[in-house]
């Protein structure tokens, strides 16, 4: 289970170019020579959500594939400019059922990044809410990966300075809901998964 979990932002990667040269999808409308990053397809793979500064400011979109014409939207905003103002997003990713989207942010006036989500109202997407502070910490949390279910949560916190072999390397943690509905304390997964991620997205499977 945990296995099938975590995925390197570079199986996603490859994972993606396979499906799109054996169904020959277009992604000219997303890649258009800027900087475009972090994507994530949706679990029933109708949608994508990436980071991208197609007007000089790197934000978060989505996209819609288009059965008619066999390609991928042209990205919209997901965030109106006055939460875009407020926050700096990073590793969007959106729920099962596509109602919420979880990511990384720092709010303005904060030193670092945590996990937060947001739900669509009415073709809308909502003001940010933080998860947990047993998940978010004083430390960095990023590229926030949920399950299915909505019951795990995967992301990554800076390594130990004692334990990491460079600046960029990352642990995963992880952190459970429980049937009373709290979310367990965030714990680093064993050494086996964590050696020293570099900044990478990891992705749910199950």
């Amino acid at each position: 289970m945990l296995r099938n979990l975590i995925t390197s932002n570079l199986l996603v990667c490859l994972l993606l170019l396979f499906h799109i040269s054996t169904s020959a999808q277009s992604l000219d409308k997303v890649n258009n020579g800027t900087i475009v990053m972090q994507p994530k397809v949706s679990f029933d793979g109708n949608k994508m959500v990436l980071v991208a500064n197609y007007y000089g400011t790197l934000k978060p979109y989505i996209s819609t594939f288009e059965s008619d014409s066999n390609s991928w939207s042209m990205p919209d905003a997901i965030f109106s400019s006055e939460i875009t103002s407020q926050y700096e997003i990073r590793y969007p990713q959106l729920s099962f059922d596509n109602s919420k989207i979880y990511f990384s942010a720092k709010k303005e006036g904060k030193g670092d990044f945590d996990i937060y989500y947001s739900t669509i109202e009415n073709g809308e997407w909502s003001m940010p809410e933080e998860v947990p502070m047993k998940i978010n910490s004083g430390l960095d949390e990023l590229a926030p990966a949920i399950s299915a279910d909505e019951k795990k949560i995967l992301f990554t916190r800076p390594m130990p300075e004692e334990a990491k072999a460079d600046d960029y390397c990352k642990e995963i943690y992880i952190s459970e809901l429980t049937e009373t509905g709290e979310w367990t304390e965030a714990a680093p997964l064993p050494p086996a998964y964590n050696t020293c991620l570099l900044y990478t997205s990891l992705s749910p499977r199950d």
